[in-house]
């Protein structure tokens, strides 16, 4: 790593390397907007991960503040600031405070009236009209971010980085999808960019010329508004010196072009990152799916930046950078959106799906003496209460009657944009080793077997099993689970295939069938009046491509019989009616839910011998991933 791993500056700010934790809405602070115990045991676990620089984020008044989100317009947040700041200094690691208003989109304090904005144009994600800001509101939010800055100077932060990005209020004046005024602070392109150039020269004049200022934007909203060209222009006709970088990101939350899910290559937004430093010469920070240290050299090496910044990595793995730089398997971040993004859009507090530890690092329980722990199981819930366990200090044995370890992790990296699924596996395995870990693959647990081991306590991990819909016992056309097609076991020659099932399980499969085998008969069976309810954000992404790939999806239906090579539909019309409809098939492949395992058939046993037990995850209640890695970690925490 040539680059990745060198000094660098941004205005007079050193940086022991090019890695930048950029900022996160993590909905940590107190209820006042000061900076929570939970915070600072969040950033002092990042601190020492190797990055040479961490980026809070804090609204500059009330009205630009959204759920859970760090204050920085009174005096009565400088104690916490000054404290996490020195927390992270603490680990040879500066601190850039991003300073954020969020225009349109902050509807978490109506109580003081509707959001402001440019023009009152609702956010098509929230909903809410806002209000059109008089001059009285621009000329005081554009003081409010200069006292904001200020505070940050006074109080230990090493940089500021304003967000004029991804739909927040200072991209809503620059673009003309937002900003339809006809006063001097809009009207065109000169008078749209008049608002966050005054902001930055204010922010300038406040922190005097040393003070170092980043500028975080889109490179283009990617809703036909503004472009490259025009951010390149934007930056190009601030005053000299105002500005000593700027970050570059993708296009606003609701373009309908994949941002930051595991739909879009890594890195593959650089590209505007790299144009905005060929037309401006300012110092940059590329950002967007760059979640390896190879990534971040290739960019690097492109010259498209001078630094790359990354968020959900750090959430995913606060020792990123040291295990990445070492050739330590770290926890990669698998850019699923679920328990980051669509929790920040929801208000609800950043998690991480694949780091359970994350926002719960105060809530570490004491340790207690060592324990001879059983866990049944070696799927990733099974394997995170091995590591958890691990860590603690028990004695742990992890069983399975799999050949290998990672369970359903190899079935859900045959989905298509997934394949990174598996390297969780990879990692936790490496993690369990670490910790002396004893593994017993290829083996039933059996009566016999915990009597071998007499453990002090035993975690089922054992998972469940797929649903076959009572209509598929008795057909005569091959009945195959979704599970025995992703993974291989049932291979698919046949041409017309009709899913039952819209969940996330039954449309990835026919995602799956559609691209592997190019079917164009694919039918999805749906009782829900929709399907993919719980793909969240990812849902359109999928429908999307699920209609480019001619698949077919009928919800408010279910299959009511089966009979050679026809499935009978019972469709509930819109006025309640009901419809039949006939389909030819080859094969049927069910994804209907699942039934835990709960304790494969040992709780007699194990209440006879006064044995203490838990089930987890799938085997106690079928649950998503995030529950079940939650599940594991704060059970084998509390143990």
């Amino acid at each position: 790593m040539e680059k990745l791993y060198t000094h660098g500056v941004i205005g007079n700010m050193k940086l022991k390397n090019r890695w930048i934790m950029l900022a996160m809405h993590t909905g940590y602070a107190n209820s006042d907007g000061t900076f929570s115990r939970r915070d600072f045991e969040f950033y002092k676990r990042r601190a020492c991960g190797g990055m040479a620089a961490i980026t809070l984020v804090g609204a500059v008044s009330e009205i630009g503040a959204r759920h859970g989100m760090h204050r920085l317009d009174n005096e009565k947040y400088d104690e916490g600031l000054r404290k996490v700041c020195d927390i992270i200094h603490e680990g040879d690691c500066k601190v850039i405070m991003q300073l954020y208003h969020a225009g349109r989109n902050n509807t978490d304090v109506l109580h003081l009236g509707p959001p402001m904005a440019p023009s009152p144009i609702a956010s098509p994600i929230y909903k809410v009209d806002p209000k059109e800001m008089v001059e009285d509101d621009i000329i005081q939010t554009i003081r409010d971010f200069a006292d904001a800055a200020v505070r940050c100077k006074k109080n230990g932060v090493d940089c500021v980085e304003v967000s004029a990005s991804v739909g927040y209020l200072l991209s809503e004046f620059l673009s003309p999808r937002t900003n339809l005024r006809t006063d001097i602070w809009g009207g065109d392109d000169k008078k749209r960019m008049r608002f966050p150039t005054e902001v930055l020269k204010a922010i300038r004049n406040a922190v005097g010329p040393e003070f170092p200022i980043i500028i975080k934007i889109s490179g283009g909203d990617m809703l036909g508004g503004y472009n490259n060209d025009y951010m390149a222009k934007f930056l190009n006709q601030l005053p000299s010196g105002t500005v000593n970088g700027v970050t570059v990101t993708g296009g606003w939350h609701e373009a309908p072009v994949p941002q930051i899910s595991y739909h879009v290559s890594p890195g593959g937004f650089s590209y505007l990152a790299g144009e905005i430093k060929e037309k401006t010469g300012l110092t940059v920070i590329a950002c967007n799916r760059i979640n390896s240290p190879q990534i971040a050299e290739e960019q690097l090496q492109k010259g498209d930046c001078d630094f790359v910044g990354a968020a959900r990595p750090f959430l995913a793995d606060p020792d990123f950078v040291n295990k990445s730089r070492q050739g330590i398997p770290y926890n990669r971040c698998q850019a699923c959106n679920r328990g980051c993004i669509e929790n920040a859009l929801k208000k609800n507090d950043v998690c991480c799906v694949f780091n359970p530890e994350a926002g719960r690092e105060y809530f570490r329980s004491a340790k207690t003496p060592p324990q001879k722990i059983l866990i049944v199981g070696a799927g990733p819930v099974g394997l995170q209460a091995a590591k958890t366990a691990g860590e603690r200090g028990n004695f742990v044995t992890i069983i399975t009657d799999d050949s290998r370890l990672g369970g359903k992790l190899h079935i859900a990296d045959k989905a298509p944009y997934k394949q990174m699924f598996s390297t969780f596996a990879d990692y936790l395995e490496y993690e369990i080793r670490k910790n002396n870990v004893t593994i017993l693959t290829g083996m039933p647990i059996s009566e016999e077997i915990i009597k071998s081991e007499n453990p002090d306590f035993i975690i089922f991990a054992s998972g469940a099993s797929p649903v076959m819909p009572e209509v598929c016992k008795e057909s005569q056309m091959p009945c195959v689970s979704a599970e025995q097609i992703l993974s291989g076991r049932v291979k698919c020659p046949y041409q017309n295939i009709v899913i039952i099932g819209g969940g996330s399980v039954g449309l990835e499969t026919a995602e799956f069938l559609g691209e592997k085998y190019g079917k164009k008969g694919i039918t999805v069976v749906e009782m829900q009046p929709k399907a993919g309810k719980e793909l969240g954000g990812l849902k359109w992404i999928m429908m999307k491509h699920l209609k480019e790939l001619g698949v077919r999806i009928v919800t408010s239906a279910e299959v009511s019989e089966i009979s050679h090579n026809k499935v009978f539909l019972t469709i509930q019309g819109e006025k309640h009616e009901k419809e039949k409809e006939e389909i030819y098939a080859d094969m049927i492949v069910y994804a209907v839910g699942y039934k835990p395992n709960g304790t494969l058939g040992l709780r007699s046993y194990l209440e006879k011998e006064n044995i203490p037990y838990v089930t987890i995850g799938d085997a106690g209640r079928t649950k998503d991933l995030l529950e079940g890695l939650a599940d594991a970690y704060i059970t084998a925490e509390n143990i």
